[in-house]
């Protein structure tokens, strides 16, 4: 399938799941497989009474990990939503939405969204662009602003909305807002009133940024680290039938860029409540993540072709991540999520060339 310009916010959205869909798009290094878990030969506990339960943000989910933001609006909004929504109420897991902003800009796709309502989701997160804010603040002031918020929070009934920096796919998408001046100020204001967690989209949190993040009082962070989906790979797909050479050139150079998940989870241990996405391909890889430090981990590559087929696909791999999870927590004799941590690690290059600076 050719991938055509399409200019607008929805088609754009179309882009996007087609060329995740078809493409393989995802980082040429998985920093995850640097690290390595030390085997309890003796566990000491039974695997059928090890507990996943655990708690983020103050609310009890039945194990650690969100299905991260994919999608809304689009041609497969109402179906990948639906397919997610009935799989976290039925798992008892978190999920976020894609950005809200076609939503905002037609009405006719709030349905996308607000369809998440009707699930028992224990916690749900709404999303929109930094961007997108900073815009609204330059043409509207705070207030404008504060009124986006407010409209992608009711759209689902939820209040919690995840701010996300995409700078790295702006900047090289044709049609990118690169504009962010101001963006920490807004953030300060906003989490005066609104519970935020601030998401990057594949270029990972650094600790001087989680720091700054916290003293502007926003409560939590999704590092969304290096690992997997390349966003700027995705632009490269859909500029290469482009006439802007500049475009594809700049996806390419830039397809690797970003702080490797792992790497930008052990920067932010500690500092705000964590949720680490970013390349998760199983339950080890969830295991990992959370014995690095990360609160929760979010799933969304390995979810969408089963999201595009239905439901019942969705819960298939999502209990497969589970048992994993759980496998892993009884070689290692973890009988709780909180044990994790406690757990031994071996981190080899090129993770630990990270970790050394």
């Amino acid at each position: 399938m050719e991938i055509g310009y399409l200019p607008d916010t929805n088609r754009r959205k179309n882009d996007h799941i087609r060329i995740c869909a078809e493409k393989d798009i995802v980082a040429s290094c998985n920093y995850l497989d640097s690290i390595e878990l030390v085997h309890a030969a003796l566990p000491e506990i039974d695997y059928d009474e090890i507990d996943l339960s655990t708690t983020f943000l103050g609310t009890g989910l039945k194990a650690p990990l969100v299905i991260a933001a994919m999608t809304g609006g689009g041609e497969h909004g109402t179906i990948i939503n639906e397919s997610l929504a009935r799989a976290a109420s039925e798992m008892g897991i978190a999920m976020g939405v894609g950005s809200q902003r076609p939503a905002l800009e037609d009405d006719d796709l709030v349905s996308t969204f607000s369809l998440l309502a009707d699930h028992d989701i224990p916690l749900t997160m709404g999303n929109i662009g930094m961007p997108q804010l900073v815009k609204g603040c330059r043409d509207g002031g705070m207030e404008h602003t504060r009124d986006i918020i407010r409209r992608c929070l009711h759209m689902l009934g939820t209040g919690v909305i995840c701010v996300h920096l995409n700078y790295l796919q702006e900047v090289v998408q044709p049609e990118g807002e690169k504009v962010a001046r101001g963006g920490m100020d807004i953030l300060r204001e906003l989490a005066k009133e609104f519970t935020i967690i601030v998401k990057e989209t594949g270029g990972g949190l650094d600790g001087e940024t989680i720091e700054a993040l916290k003293e502007a009082g926003v409560a939590g962070v999704d590092v969304g680290g290096r690992g997997g989906t390349s966003f700027s790979a995705v632009e490269f797909y859909r500029s290469r039938k482009m006439t802007l050479r500049d475009r594809k050139s700049l996806g390419k150079l830039l397809w690797d860029w970003g702080i490797p998940t792992p790497a930008s989870v052990m920067m932010g241990r500690g500092k705000l409540p964590l949720i680490a996405t970013g390349g998760v391909r199983n339950g080890l890889d969830v295991f990992k993540l959370l014995a690095l430090g990360a609160d929760v981990v979010g799933i969304a590559g390995i979810l969408l072709p089963p999201a595009l087929k239905g439901y019942a696909d969705v819960l298939e791999e999502l209990e497969r991540v589970r048992k994993e999870l759980k496998t892993v927590m009884f070689l290692t004799g973890c009988g709780s999520v909180a044990d994790i941590a406690r757990v031994k690690m071996i981190i080899s290059p090129p993770l630990s060339n990270w970790l050394s600076g």
